[in-house]
């Protein structure tokens, strides 16, 4: 068909469920039948070790598997934070969000892809704001972008 272009699809990862606790791994109801085994007086018994618990701020680190080839994640994110993120037309979440697009073997996207950000006003002193950035097969994808109601800003 002449005039037509295709559009890369795009893959918007699920959020990664969070792991239980450890406390909550470690809880479970004793038998009624249990006994524990006695040890001979000559063998010294350890205590084991207390369970670490994770720091807050690696608790909130989530891991993420690794992309197929031909496939790069952009950590899109915006300044105030929730701006509706759009991607060809279509709304994928609020940022910050991380959006899975085609490319190639050497960091360039595939096709022309379009990444926007929705500014809702918050009051009607406020005034509702959209930025755009566009990929073409010439652009290497960033890392991330930084999107604000003025400017996009691309990260290296």
């Amino acid at each position: 068909m002449t005039g037509c272009k295709s559009v890369p699809s795009i893959r918007v990862p699920e959020p990664a469920k969070p792991s239980p606790s450890p406390a909550a791994v470690v809880a479970a109801p004793i038998d009624p039948g249990f006994a524990p085994e006695v040890l001979p007086k000559s063998t010294p018994t350890t205590t084991p070790a207390p369970t670490p618990t994770p720091s807050p701020a690696l608790a909130a680190v989530q891991v993420t598997p690794p992309l197929p080839e031909g496939e790069f994640a952009i950590l899109v994110e915006s300044v105030p934070t929730g701006a509706m993120i759009v991607v060809n037309g279509i709304p994928v979440g609020r940022a910050p969000r991380r959006v899975v697009l085609p490319g190639t073997a050497q960091g360039f996207s595939r096709g022309t892809v379009s990444i926007k950000a929705r500014f809702v006003a918050a009051n009607s002193t406020q005034q509702s704001s959209t930025t755009e950035e566009e990929f073409t097969p010439l652009d290497r994808l960033p890392p991330g972008l930084v999107f604000t109601p003025d400017r996009v800003q691309r990260k290296r």
